[in-house]
């Protein structure tokens, strides 16, 4: 009998720039993992030569095997249609991974494509045109009709992804997400560092993302303004991450409600986040929809205790180790994180949950889901 010929897998890692914060960081994370889940493999993964990339060190993956390869093809170009599939062909890849939808479509072999919520369709305004919007939806549709298979994060996603795009539930397969291994308890001289630093409070609830509209985040601060009104729980609320000035500004709301105790941060250094984590008496995630909800997960594993909307993908993400509110309802955001933040045996007892809960989740668990799905459309 002949030996099995190396399963060849191509990766399409053109989103480990600084403009794919979210995808970039699951890429980059199941590529640290995918060596160790497949030993008869070679992986190949286009990058962007000439994309910004402050945040992810490629020279680990190199380390590991993996090789990369550079592509000036932009991801959203058309340029991306011919250059990719020769590669393909070149490379006789056995899969081609895309993990954004937004990708070259080949027919030189089987294609596995990430989709990991409805948002576009569900909440159309967080794109920034129409033409954007009907970019998306020719690219999904492209998609599905080119994908052997499609994966994603949460089964509420898989259910959602199959009734929305009319396709059948067994081409979509669920690879759950977990907090890298970077996500740990900072020490107190870490946090005390970075509070310095970033001239933060000695007490303060974070949230880490956009303000995208499906973020939700001005049902926060109306629930803020009731929080703000206990002393007992009182602390400041800060914003992580990059904020979009279409859609719903923080800052101007705080200078309406004459809240002087929030705070945008906007786009926090990848080593830093843990700390920031750390030394926050919640995190709080009102989104009205999330595929999964990874930043739950890295809080979890800073020992950080976590309140989040019981909507979507959040629940699976969270398992039982967070506390739960209706993201529509801003007396519910209020109510939970009062309890927590006066409340400090709750807030303890779900900072043990959750970090246990996020140390059962594992990249080597989602690359070895992934691996079984290459193997399954490479057949």
């Amino acid at each position: 009998m002949e030996p099995s010929l190396p399963l060849k897998i191509a990766i399409d890692g053109r989103c480990l720039t600084d403009h794919y914060p979210g995808i970039g960081r699951y890429l980059f994370n199941l590529l640290r993992a995918l060596p160790s889940a497949v030993s008869d493999a070679e992986i190949s993964v286009f990058v962007d030569q000439e994309g910004v990339n402050t945040r992810f060190d490629f020279a680990v993956l190199e380390d590991l095997g993996i090789r990369l390869m550079p592509t000036r093809a932009a991801i959203r170009g058309l340029r991306q249609q011919l250059e990719l599939p020769r590669e393909l062909e070149r490379l006789e890849a056995s899969v081609f991974h895309a993990p954004y939808f937004i990708s070259a479509y080949p027919s030189t072999c089987p294609t596995v494509v990430g989709i990991y919520d409805t948002i576009a369709t569900r909440f159309p305004e967080g794109l920034p045109s129409m033409r954007a919007r009907l970019g998306a939806r020719l690219g999904t549709r492209l998609v599905v009709r080119s994908a052997r298979a499609i994966i994603t994060l949460s089964r509420y996603a898989k259910q959602d992804l199959a009734e929305t795009l009319e396709l059948p539930p067994e081409r979509i397969v669920v690879t759950p997400a977990a907090a890298a291994p970077e996500f740990e308890p900072a020490s107190d001289q870490e946090v005390a560092e970075l509070r310095r630093r970033l001239r933060l409070p000695s007490r303060y609830a974070l949230h880490v993302g956009t303000n995208k509209p499906h973020k939700n985040l001005d049902q926060l601060m109306k629930a803020w303004s009731e929080v703000r009104a206990f002393k007992e729980s009182r602390c400041a609320l800060l914003f992580a991450g990059a904020h979009d000035a279409r859609h719903f500004s923080v800052e101007k709301a705080a200078e309406r409600l004459g809240f002087d105790d929030v705070r945008c941060l906007g786009s926090v250094a990848e080593e830093d986040l843990p700390t920031l984590y750390t030394g926050a008496e919640l995190f709080v995630l009102p989104s009205l929809y999330e595929g999964f909800g990874l930043p739950v997960l890295e809080a979890m594993a800073c020992g950080t205790p976590v309140a989040c909307s019981r909507t979507t993908g959040l629940p699976e993400a969270a398992g039982h180790a967070a506390g739960y509110f209706d993201p529509e309802d801003a007396e519910s955001i209020a109510t939970t994180l009062k309890r927590m933040l006066k409340n400090p045996v709750y807030s303890q007892a779900l900072a043990e949950r959750g970090r246990a809960h996020a140390q059962r989740l594992t990249w080597r668990r989602t690359a070895r889901l992934t691996v079984d799905a290459y193997r399954r459309v490479a057949a």
